[in-house]
């Protein structure tokens, strides 16, 4: 088995593979590793400690990258072993020169075998060749036909000055920084442990070798919990979230703490003390979605293979569409929020982030059921399995889909909804400028694409309304402004400071004074926004306005549900691509970005996000995702629609250039 493709492998794929014995824990989990720690600068920068101060990488082999090319050019001393560290730490920032020095005599097949695993694409092979030809190198004998083949089709200049270009942009890519702290040594120890017990005899696990990233939100026993705050920096949880305990159980092997916003307070990772903050692996100019960013970037990326989120108002849905990748929050109390440092209380779901919707059913099965340590589970017997879903037949005959006109225009007309289905899909002249996604067409292009695959299949589609989601956002910002300002009230600074001042000065100064240095502005803004509307008049004035916003919410969910007979309702994930780094000035503009995500929190219903195409409209095509909302309870008949679909459409193939 070529471990160089196990970084992007899906979690049931693997699986098969162990049970077969085709491959071992400590592989799988050395393609992952191996992927994070290529994911480095790429050139003499710092990362940033939790505490502020700034600590160089440990980079051999940037000795040779910090040389000018005149420098590299006339070096006598670049040794092989200097090329060696180059290639192992970052060969795809070698200039073209350094390129022709490695493919000298001397340098021999073994380096340039490691050269063509370490290149991004297939345009690096291709400059690599023309150096050779440039100067006058005799290509190998050894070098595989298919490499051959690709040398003389280089046939002009300009492919190869093409070539050389593409080359040179991939290599600008950034890096993603998907992870606050990872656990390397650690998993490869229990990946060997695994090992052992397969060679005893042992029937793996269901999760057995597979490398799972944990949003920094939850706690777990190795590593920090740090919620991208330095008002923790140095907490120690402990003990393992539920969800966690209960996929380690399975063999789960947690290989890192991802990054997020300061307190999940945001829908782009910006606002995480832990910077530079990730970013996004179909465009790294881009962010990679909110406040999951850094376990959907992890699993886009092949630096995990499954990861957990929390979703308070679309934190999982929004940027796994923005990575291309599924994401899916449950019904309200499914799965144990143990172990979850709370944001807003009544909305807060932890969910999978994976490859595919399979992969997604297993994790939830695996969390969700009975927790003495939870008073906020429902309890419900949901019936339906993981394994079910691979028996389905992929036809959706009889299913009954609703698009939600609101979700589509700004100040609908509603006119007769059941004959407006084309106009939402194909808005006319008059409805254009209302039409949410008139600025995005590769997104309206999607949308169109993937309802043909759901008619194709036998599904009915129709337009409903849901009058009241037009308030989902305001009564949002309320509601979780209060529980956050709730919640964040416990954390003083004088336990997990990384520099306690209570010695110093009494107890609430120094409780004043470490909140004040330790929180971010997302958490401070909450805060006051809280207190605000729970205080005197506004209480009643606007917090309980928005609760009974809420409640209208969730009875036109109700209503649609039950009236219409429908099974689920489909809408874009988000209304826009992943935006780029400051594309808002501010956090309550950006928070547009959840409205289409937010009305299932507010209803407490399950909802999932998975790839439906690509923005071929940007600059470098960016992932749009398809969202599927079902009644309460349903999780099973969702997670099945979302397979059909995703096995239909093929789409969750994409990946991002740098991993293909």
């Amino acid at each position: 088995m070529d471990s160089s493709d196990l970084s992007v492998r899906t979690a049931h794929e693997l699986h098969e593979l162990l049970v077969r014995r085709e491959v071992r824990p400590s592989e799988i989990v050395s393609a992952v590793c191996r992927r994070i720690r290529a994911d480095v600068p790429a050139g003499p920068l710092d990362y940033p400690e939790p505490n502020g101060r700034s600590a160089p990488v440990s980079k051999p082999w940037l000795p040779v990258l910090a040389r000018t090319p005149e420098e590299r050019r006339g070096a006598d001393d670049l040794e092989l072993s200097d090329l060696r560290l180059a290639l192992s730490g970052g060969a795809g920032h070698l200039e073209s020169t350094v390129l022709a020095r490695l493919l000298s005599p001397r340098a021999g097949l073994p380096e340039l075998e490691g050269y063509l695993l370490a290149t991004p694409s297939a345009h690096g092979l291709s400059v690599m060749l023309s150096c050779m030809e440039g100067q006058d190198q005799r290509i190998p004998d050894e070098l595989p036909s298919f490499l051959i083949q690709q040398y003389r089709a280089l046939r002009s200049a300009k492919e190869v000055r093409e070539n050389l270009a593409a080359f040179r942009a991939a290599n600008r890519r950034k890096p993603v920084r998907a992870y606050i702290e990872t656990l390397l040594e650690q998993a490869q120890e229990q990946a060997e442990e695994q090992d052992r017990a397969l060679d005893r005899g042992a029937a793996p696990g269901r999760f057995w070798g597979i490398p799972l990233a944990v949003k920094d939100v939850l706690c777990t026993a190795q590593g920090r919990t740090t919620c991208a705050s330095k008002v923790l920096t140095n907490f120690l949880s402990p003990y393992d979230a539920t969800c966690v305990a209960r996929l380690r159980a399975e063999g789960a092997i947690v290989i890192g703490k991802s990054n997020l916003d300061e307190f999940t307070f945001g829908s782009s990772t910006e606002s995480s003390a832990w910077q530079p903050s990730t970013r996004n692996p179909w465009d790294t100019e881009r962010v990679p979605g909110g406040s999951s960013g850094g376990s959907a970037a992890a699993v886009a990326d092949g630096q995990a293979i499954l990861a957990l989120g929390s979703d308070t108002g679309g934190s999982i849905r929004q940027p796994a569409s923005f990575c291309g990748v599924v994401g899916f929050k449950p019904s309200y109390g499914m799965i144990s929020r143990w172990g979850l440092i709370a944001f807003a209380s009544s909305l807060d779901c932890v969910g999978p982030l994976t490859r595919d919707v399979l992969d997604a059913a297993h994790l939830f099965e695996c969390m969700a059921g009975p927790d003495g340590r939870d008073a906020t589970l429902s309890g419900a017997k949901l019936g339906g399995g993981a394994a079910a879903l691979s028996r389905r037949s992929g036809r959706l005959d009889g299913l009954r889909l609703g698009l939600p006109i609101e979700f589509y225009f700004e100040d609908p007309d509603y006119g007769d909804l059941p004959t407006m289905l084309q106009d939402v899909l194909t808005p006319r002249a008059c409805d254009a400028e209302r039409y949410r996604f008139r600025k995005y067409p590769g997104v309206a292009g999607c949308l169109q694409r993937a309802v043909g695959v759901l008619q194709e299949l036998g599904a009915t589609i129709e337009v409903v309304s849901l009058y009241h989601t037009r308030f989902a956002i305001p009564c949002y910002l309320v509601v979780s402004r209060a529980e956050a300002a709730s919640n964040l009230a416990r954390f003083g600074g004088t336990v997990f400071d990384r520099e306690p001042a209570a010695a110093k000065v009494g107890f609430e100064e120094a409780r004043a004074l470490a909140r004040m240095q330790g929180l971010g502005a997302q958490p401070k803004q909450r805060i006051l926004q809280g207190y605000n509307v729970l205080r005197g008049a506004n209480y009643e004035q606007i917090f309980l306005a928005a609760q009974r916003a809420r409640a209208q919410i969730r009875e036109d969910y109700t209503r649609v549900f039950t009236t219409h007979k429908l099974d689920a309702l489909i809408t874009p994930t988000t209304p826009t691509p992943a935006f780029r780094f400051g594309g808002f000035s501010d956090t309550v503009t950006m928070q547009r970005s959840d409205e289409l995500t937010v009305g299932a929190n507010l209803a407490g219903l399950p909802a999932i996000s998975v790839p439906a195409g690509l923005d071929s409209t940007q600059a470098l095509p960016l992932p749009v995702g398809l969202q599927f909302i079902g009644p309460m309870y349903r999780d099973w008949d969702l997670l099945g629609l979302a397979h059909d679909f995703e096995r239909a459409s093929g789409w969750n193939g994409n990946r991002p250039p740098s991993r293909r």
